[in-house]
């Protein structure tokens, strides 16, 4: 058999081009010159038209067999391409094994209203709906970019509320039977945004959160602040060993981080 390499597929292309328009296969001599041609006997005129002919009829049923992408699917994996590298402060998405776990732990009943404070790239969106189909999630996002990421791939996920905005900026209305974020981490934001999406939520309700290790030990204000409402609320908090490293992980980041769980007396 012959594997077509880049290097021979090229050569290929080229002579299919050269034959097309008449000429006397003039690559044959520069394809001969490769050693991995001739060791796949590929050394006469015939052999290379018969060798190209298969190479044109095996890349032919490719193209056909392979479905052309949606102009929607293009945006959104052109959008994500270039989300990889992008320097947006606390852009980090949840990695879809952990968003599958925290929706789960977020026992969001049917038909259940669920707000995610901050959708990123639409993981934990994903998982919520996964876990829960008929429930009604709202989602804010601030960046522009992403925003239109997730309005794009909405549909997929039962059409969710996306709103281009800071939540904190919102007046809280005590409505959500569950709250599951992962905020940025930066300045404790983290914690800052939980305490605020604690007041979302309706009694019975649970909120999910991911949270860095600062706020669990800082002696600043807002840490303080954050501990005694734990204490208060009586959340509970996991440590995660390297949440942001598996390959799975759209960006990675070695910050420690917990899962924090509580839920609305």
């Amino acid at each position: 058999y012959v594997v077509l390499t880049p290097e021979v597929s090229a050569l290929m292309v080229k002579a299919d081009k050269e034959r097309e328009g008449g000429s006397n296969y003039r690559t044959l001599d520069e394809a001969k010159s490769m050693s991995r041609l001739q060791r796949m006997g590929i050394t006469t005129p015939a052999l290379w038209l018969e060798a190209l002919l298969a190479y044109r009829a095996v890349w032919r049923a490719g193209r056909q067999a392979t479905p052309q992408m949606s102009p929607t699917d293009s945006k959104i994996r052109e959008i994500e391409q270039g989300l990889r590298f992008a320097k947006i402060p606390g852009f980090f998405p949840t990695p879809p094994a952990l968003a599958t776990r925290m929706a789960e732990a977020a026992n969001i009943p049917v038909g259940g209203r669920v707000l995610e404070p901050g959708g990123g790239t639409g993981s934990l969106m994903e998982a919520i709906h996964a876990e829960q189909p008929s429930a009604e999630i709202t989602v804010y996002e601030q960046a522009h970019t992403l925003a239109e990421l997730l309005k794009l791939k909405a549909p997929r996920w039962g059409n969710p509320t996306i709103l281009q905005g800071d939540f904190m900026a919102v007046a809280p209305s005590s409505v959500f039977d569950a709250v599951v974020m992962n905020p940025p981490y930066e300045k404790r934001q983290d914690a800052l945004q939980v305490m605020q999406a604690w007041k979302w939520l309706r009694p019975g309700g649970t909120l999910v959160a991911l949270v860095s290790e600062g706020p669990f030990f800082g002696s600043d204000k807002t840490s303080d602040a954050f501990r005694e409402w734990m204490e208060e609320v009586g959340a509970d908090s996991e440590k995660l060993d390297k949440a942001f490293a598996g390959k799975d992980t759209f960006r990675q980041t070695g910050v420690a981080t917990r899962l924090l769980t509580a839920t609305k007396e």
